[in-house]
């Protein structure tokens, strides 16, 4: 694994190859003339890591069997933990002339941030080809909306080309589950047992005292994350509520061709009875859509935890 904290905001090549290696740079403006190619025996341990807010140009981007990560803070969705204390990196941008090619299980992990220059407020980071987005077999893309804004990450492309067994994960990839009894997004909850609101109302939990979230967002331009819902609160222990579904945005100017998977589903209730997150937003412009039997598009709203007969409610489905 190869650090390098002190290294020079700006870097220009020609050409960069980075192979079977773990590269984790600071946030820096990065030009490649030519190709930008990431390539490993193991997509895990082969990759390159930008932290913070990056800025990427490049003729090329090849990942083969290696993985890019974009603009993460250093405390990550995965470990289920945001701490708004830390100063936001700002959005990170990437830009190929030509085709972004992943294939043999390569992996792209994009955070977006408060916001993003050059973007609308609705996006805190933008990756663009001015060629061809393709997915190989076993190939995902990863995008994380901002855990408290909702902002999300825009992919705009030619054409699009999303082969069976690959796509975009975006599960639990939206507003953030915190610490307690609230839920965040304009869908949360008024109580941690209740189910969050986005395509829908969410579900009834055990107590009346307060509502389900509520519907929000633009129907036909499902361009917010889902809501998640509280932590359940008892005498004994405090929980995390669970994510919102994240949001997948897609902007093609001519032809999507699509046989895998696009998910953004909420994520459960928490232990002792607390309510489900909201499904999230796919939202794909394009001039011609082709689909086949294999392909798949979800936001399904999680399901309210049931750890005794008083229960939590679901969420509410997300919008695509």
């Amino acid at each position: 694994r190869w650090l390098a904290p002190g290294l020079s905001t700006n870097l220009s090549l020609s050409e960069w190859t980075i192979s079977n290696t773990w590269a984790l740079l600071p946030g820096m403006t990065i030009t490649v003339t030519n190709t930008l190619r990431i390539t490993g025996t193991n997509t895990y341990l082969s990759r390159l890591e930008l932290s913070n807010a990056s800025s990427i140009a490049c003729g090329r981007l090849e990942l083969d069997r290696a993985q890019l990560v974009v603009g993460h803070k250093q405390v990550l969705h995965a470990l289920n933990i945001y701490d708004p204390v830390l100063p936001d990196p700002g959005g990170s941008t990437l830009a190929c002339a030509g085709d972004l090619v992943l294939t043999n299980e390569a992996r792209m992990t994009v955070f977006a941030g408060l916001a993003c220059p050059g973007l609308a407020s609705d996006y805190g980071a933008g990756i663009s080809a001015g060629g061809d987005l393709w997915l190989g077999s076993n190939c995902w893309i990863y995008p994380l909306a901002h855990p408290t804004n909702g902002a999300s990450v825009l992919f705009s492309m030619r054409n699009l080309t999303v082969t069976n067994a690959g796509g975009f994960q975006a599960d639990g990839a939206g507003y953030w589950g915190s610490y307690g009894t609230s839920g965040q997004g304009p869908g949360a909850p008024g109580a941690s047992c209740h189910g969050a609101g986005y395509g829908g109302t969410g579900s009834w939990g055990y107590l009346a005292w307060s509502e389900p979230g509520r519907p929000y967002g633009v129907s036909n331009a499902p361009t917010a994350p889902g809501s998640s819902a509280g932590g359940r609160v008892s005498y004994s222990t405090t929980n995390y509520g669970p994510y919102g579904g994240g949001s997948v945005q897609i902007r093609a100017s001519d032809t999507v061709a699509f046989s895998g998977l696009i998910t953004a589903n909420g994520g459960p209730g928490a232990p002792q009875n607390g309510g489900g997150s909201s499904g999230g937003g796919i939202y794909i412009t394009c001039n011609t859509f082709i689909g086949d039997s294999n392909g798949v598009l979800r936001a399904n709203g999680g399901a309210g935890n049931q750890s005794s007969s008083n229960g939590g409610g679901g969420g509410s489905g997300g919008r695509i």
